[in-house]
């Protein structure tokens, strides 16, 4: 399944604060583990920790409007290094018994893409792929897709950088790719 969205979530200023507290602090506590893959410091893994919690943030908003249940809020705990190596791989949120994975990406990139590790497996129920911008100074998010894991594994790339450990499902094949549904619909 490949569904577009079309939903844009504002963090409230509290929610904001909230988001760039846990931010600041988890960049603090995951530096060293950080620093090891990003050697760009630690402006580089606080907007991705941001990034990332925004969209969280702007699905589980997304889900309490949109379906009946009641979503597992976004976590804001800080974990230790032990802590984390054991959670890398739980869902982002839940709903119902179903994992949900959160995947975001900042929206003026030259090559959009939602980036994986290549041993991280795929075994959340569904993914939502999200832009973030940040220009505003707030951080609009915007959903962009729902997709499942068929979906992820049929559109991931090698990165266009050449990181050979990662992949990346890109912005621009997922457009196509819809415009490609509406204009055999319109047939």
């Amino acid at each position: 399944m490949l569904k577009t969205l079309d939903a844009t979530y504002q963090p409230s200023g509290a929610e904001r604060r909230l988001i760039d507290t846990f931010a600041a602090n988890a960049t603090q506590l995951r530096a060293r583990i950080y620093n090891i893959r990003h050697p760009a410091g630690d402006l580089k893994i606080m907007r991705d920790i941001l990034r990332g919690k925004l969209a969280e943030f702007a699905v589980y908003h997304w889900l309490l409007e949109s379906t009946e249940g009641d979503p597992s809020p976004p976590d804001i705990k800080l974990y230790t290094d032990k802590e984390i190596a054991k959670l890398r791989h739980s869902a982002d949120l839940t709903l119902g018994g179903n994992r949900i994975g959160v995947k975001s990406c900042h929206a003026d990139d030259p090559y959009p893409s939602w980036v994986y590790q290549k041993s991280d497996p795929l075994d959340d129920d569904v993914y939502f792929f999200c832009t973030v911008d940040e220009n505003d100074g707030n951080g609009l998010v915007k959903l962009a897709w729902l997709v499942t894991p068929d979906v992820v594994l049929s559109y991931q790339k090698p990165l266009r950088n050449k990181a050979p450990s990662k992949v990346a499902v890109y912005h621009s094949d997922l457009l196509a790719h819809s415009e490609r549904e509406v204009q055999s619909e319109s047939k």
